[in-house]
């Protein structure tokens, strides 16, 4: 499966898609589709985006001769389903609304996240004292506080159902269109991580009573701390899964593996009707995705899945047999990359934020002041991927120092998640 690349960046992507990526998301999808078949679950939906390379192994799968599912991809994002699933802005709306962690918050930005921009309600937020030449501006916490009274006012959620009444219409045909209000079991496809798109379709389908009797069951590569205990529903790990044990705390990366599953689709805003059928509304594909390597990446993840698939025997899938050794790839990829994957996916631009408006590198180059300063204001520690800004940035004292702190740390936050949640608080 060699490929020559005369560029480095590239000819990296393709080894790390041979040897890494395609190896992980290939025993995923397989052990994915193997424990559908246990279960008697006869339709997989793959989640828009990062399940649409993870379908394309599927039907590689299946072309194979193995497993007869249906399996089909499902358009979606957070933001097109939250914003099209609110009824009223309540306790669990205003987490993802109002969340400030990492990302400073603005009348601007809160209402992106909402699915629209402050001045197409009219003048609600300015008769509400928020000027509209302040719309941008940075909110203390009297301003805060403030818009959440406002937010949850009876005048603000007349106004928002009305905006949003075609956009809610036209998701809930989208799903119906797609098979999601079927009398039957189906499953969910997706790289993690804490289950919010699941939570969120779990919402819509109880509110138009269309749930299915034993629920909704999703499967993920990982699974967090914090991940949510939908009622009825199921939702299993293959990788790690922290909400039960911290055994393989040390695999958690999400901006990592959100970066292997990359594709060319641009988000989806909303949905949209024409011609008596649904489809999604799409923000322009990322151009420094495509720029990045994304399509070879691709390229090279499917690559590895067929050749795979064309020369293995089904015995050899067992868990038992390739389970470590994906293990000890990723812990090694994760925690001690080499300079040219430290380099090259480094680079990858990323936005763990649903609007994806504040886009950079998971690990970019920085000077020591500039970490030392991160950790003093956690706000500021955006180092989606520290063991690769470290090498990137030949801060030496730091990478060894945070070999030895970072289980600590790593243990910590799991230990805190852990007892936040036990006291019944969710965190973020």
């Amino acid at each position: 499966m060699s490929a020559s690349y005369p560029d480095e960046h590239q000819q990296t992507i393709w080894n790390t898609s041979v040897n890494v990526i395609g190896p992980v998301f290939l025993f995923f999808v397989w052990w994915t589709l193997q424990e559908a078949q246990r279960r008697g679950i006869k339709r997989l939906y793959f989640l828009a985006r990062d399940g649409q390379v993870l379908l394309d192994i599927a039907n590689l799968i299946k072309e194979s001769g193995h497993f007869d599912i249906d399996c089909r991809y499902l358009y979606g994002s957070r933001q097109s389903w939250l914003t099209s699933s609110v009824k009223t802005v309540g306790k669990s709306e205003l987490k993802w609304i109002m969340s400030d962690w990492w990302y400073p918050l603005s009348i601007d930005s809160v209402c992106r996240r909402m699915g629209f921009k402050p001045e197409e309600l009219g003048n609600f937020f300015e008769h509400n004292g928020f000027p509209s030449d302040h719309y941008k501006e940075l909110l203390n916490s009297d301003q805060k506080q403030r818009l959440i009274q406002c937010l949850q006012s009876v005048a603000f959620g007349e106004l928002y159902l009305k905006y949003k009444q075609e956009d809610q219409s036209n998701m809930l045909g989208y799903l119906r269109q797609e098979g999601i209000f079927d009398n039957e079991a189906y499953g969910l496809v997706d790289i993690g991580w804490r289950g919010n798109q699941q939570l969120t379709l779990n919402k819509i389908l109880k509110t138009e009573d269309a749930l299915p009797k034993n629920g909704i069951t999703g499967f993920y590569l990982g699974l967090t701390e914090s991940v949510h205990k939908i009622e009825s529903d199921t939702l299993l790990g293959f990788l790690f899964d922290l909400s039960s044990s911290s055994k393989r705390i040390y695999l958690r990366n999400n901006h990592i593996y959100e970066a292997f599953t990359a594709g060319l689709d641009g988000r989806v805003i909303k949905f949209r009707s024409a011609d008596g059928k649904f489809y999604p509304a799409m923000a322009e594909v990322n151009q420094k995705l495509i720029e990045w390597g994304v399509g070879i990446q691709r390229e090279g993840i499917l690559k590895f899945a067929k050749e795979f698939m064309a020369h293995a025997p089904a015995a050899s899938m067992a868990q038992e047999n390739y389970y470590p050794v994906l293990e000890k790839i990723m812990y090694k990829f994760i925690n001690t990359p080499s300079l040219s994957e430290a380099q090259v996916y480094g680079q990858f631009p990323m936005d763990g934020e649903m609007t994806e408006s504040r886009v950079q590198e998971i690990a970019p180059v920085i000077t020591r002041r500039q970490f030392w300063q991160s950790c003093i204001n956690l706000k500021d520690f955006r180092l989606y991927w520290i063991q690769s800004v470290f090498i990137r940035s030949h801060l030496w004292v730091e990478y060894n120092l945070w070999k030895i702190i970072l289980p600590v740390i790593a243990y910590s936050f799991y230990l805190m998640i852990k007892c936040l949640k036990l006291i019944g608080i969710s965190p973020l």
